[in-house]
């Protein structure tokens, strides 16, 4: 049994479509950093192996992943689809929160590398473009949903 924790802005990156149909419980998470963290209470009533997590915010990330790893003590699976190397100040706590991790997910190949690089990253990376599915793209198109990501 496998849990996917994510926000509302998050649920909206085609790779986090793709793993929520495949897993079996989603967790959705609010945007402000003490009703997120609130919600993570919900994890303890599920019984799982691997927790995928995705979160627009590197601070709440960081702060979800260490509470994961220390309460909870699951297998944790990060999307990790910016580099935020733009937060100074988030670097070293990013650095040591992606040691926590078991597996990550990035966008494109390049990401991968600057991932493993730049953090020094060890484990499992997997890339899972955010392209949308071809069935999809053109319901996106024309519904309220009209924005895409470019990687």
């Amino acid at each position: 049994m496998s849990v996917l924790l994510t926000n509302s802005r998050s649920l909206k990156i085609p790779g986090v479509q793709k793993v929520r149909s495949e897993v079996d419980s989603v967790i959705l998470l609010e945007e402000s950093g003490l009703k997120s963290l609130a919600g993570l209470r919900k994890i303890h009533s599920i019984n799982c192996k691997r927790i995928y997590i995705a979160h627009d915010n590197p601070y709440l990330l960081c702060l979800i992943v260490i509470y994961i790893s220390l309460f909870k003590r699951k297998k944790i699976t990060l999307f990790f689809q910016e580099l935020y190397d733009v937060y100074k100040r988030l670097f070293t706590v990013l650095k040591k929160t992606l040691k926590m991790v078991d597996q990550i997910i990035v966008p494109s190949y390049n990401r991968k590398v600057a991932t493993e690089l730049l953090y020094g990253y060890n484990g499992t990376v997997l890339i899972l473009p955010n392209k949308r599915d071809p069935e999809n793209s053109a319901q996106s198109i024309n519904g309220a949903d009209q924005f895409g990501y470019v990687y």
